[in-house]
């Protein structure tokens, strides 16, 4: 296109100059010559469009589609001919790139997707750990609050048994000093029935003279009763003698105030007076069942003696019997805190696996909302 340019142009320029004698030919020719030209200009310009700019605007909007991830529906343009080989092969280097980023994103969708499921997995995983640690914590906490308790309670299992053993030698004493007591006891009893009869018989005594004191108050109620009606009598005269008589009325009341007083107290002294009699009653009753359990009692002392006896025996086979288990006791005390030394580490450990599974689940979680960033960024490229 360019060689025919230059000839046209040659062959008008050199025609306008040989007719330089003709003007009105050479003016033809000068303004064909221009005309020519400008036509040529037009046809390349139109050339020039389809073959370059038509084509440059086709790869600009593939590659702003791809840029945009709008993949779906975009075809690669095609070469015009008579375009230039740099054009189609950047046509062809973009489809490839295409192909390329497509299939790349693809596998980045499917990595993605594979991501996402092993990160939920691991989260629902962690969760799980995270859950029986806890629980496994809590229960070696248990334990270990069980084992403590347990060797508080074998040390002070060894100290009472120590204590017991003490205890047994001064059983032993005490025991040899009850049999003595028990000698004297039975002598002491004897004076105590002896009391016991003498007191009986006072208490006999004192429930005649009750009896008699009960009289006496049977009289001073009566008297009290009598008063009371004078003093009643007493009270009707003096209303009938008006304002003469006010002040033998005032007599009158309290004479019979007195008198009520006196009824009053008689009944008490009467309660407590039949008060005394049941309690004189019951006390000879309990006296004599006491003498009867004074005799009782001697006969059982006597056994007693043999009992205590007996307990002595028995006392220094236990004294030996302590001693073996509070040897025992120690031992379980010492084996008791060994194991609750191991509890403790175990603690720890059961602690730093809660802590480690606490960790993995929040890595999971980020992992997983990775995951779903890159789908979604995937999927953008896919729509």
């Amino acid at each position: 296109m360019q060689a025919v340019f230059l000839m046209l142009l040659t062959v008008g320029f050199s025609l306008a100059i040989i007719c330089q004698g003709y003007p009105l030919l050479s003016k033809l020719l000068w303004g064909a010559s221009v005309l020519g030209v400008l036509v040529i200009l037009g046809v390349q310009a139109s050339l020039l469009d389809i073959w370059i700019n038509k084509p440059l605007r086709l790869i600009q909007e593939f590659a702003d589609g791809l840029a945009n991830g709008e993949f779906a529906g975009l075809e690669l343009p095609s070469s015009p001919e008579g375009s230039g080989g740099e054009l189609a092969a950047l046509t062809r280097s973009l489809g490839r790139m295409a192909q390329t980023l497509g299939t790349l994103l693809e596998r980045v969708g499917g990595s993605a997707h594979a991501v996402s499921a092993a990160a939920e997995q691991l989260h629902s995983t962690a969760i799980r750990i995270a859950g029986c640690a806890e629980s496994c914590a809590l229960q070696v906490a248990t334990v270990a609050t069980a084992s403590e308790e347990m060797s508080a309670t074998s040390q002070s299992i060894a100290e009472n048994c120590q204590q017991a053993a003490a205890n047994s030698e001064d059983a032993n004493l005490t025991a040899c000093e009850g049999t003595e007591l028990v000698l004297q006891s039975l002598a002491g009893m004897d004076q105590v029935g002896e009391s016991v009869r003498g007191a009986a018989a006072t208490l006999d005594q004192l429930g005649n003279n009750s009896e008699q004191i009960g009289a006496i108050l049977g009289t001073i109620e009566d008297i009290a009763d009598q008063t009371n009606l004078l003093a009643l009598n007493a009270a009707i005269e003096a209303a009938r003698a008006g304002d003469q008589g006010r002040g033998f009325a005032v007599v009158a009341d309290e004479v019979r105030a007195l008198a009520d007083r006196t009824t009053q107290a008689t009944r008490e002294i009467g309660g407590m007076i039949a008060a005394i009699q049941n309690g004189t009653r019951q006390a000879m009753t309990v006296m004599e069942k006491g003498v009867q359990e004074i005799e009782h009692g001697s006969e059982l002392s006597l056994q007693s003696g043999k009992a205590l006896e007996e307990v002595l025996m028995k006392v220094s086979e236990l004294g030996g019997q302590v001693d073996q288990i509070a040897t025992m006791a120690g031992e379980q005390s010492a084996t008791t805190c060994e194991i609750n030394g191991s509890i403790h580490r175990i603690t720890e450990m059961v602690q730093q696996t809660v802590r480690g599974a606490t960790e993995t689940t929040d890595a999971a979680q980020e992992l997983l909302r990775t995951a779903q960033e890159l789908r979604e960024f995937a999927a953008r490229f896919h729509q």
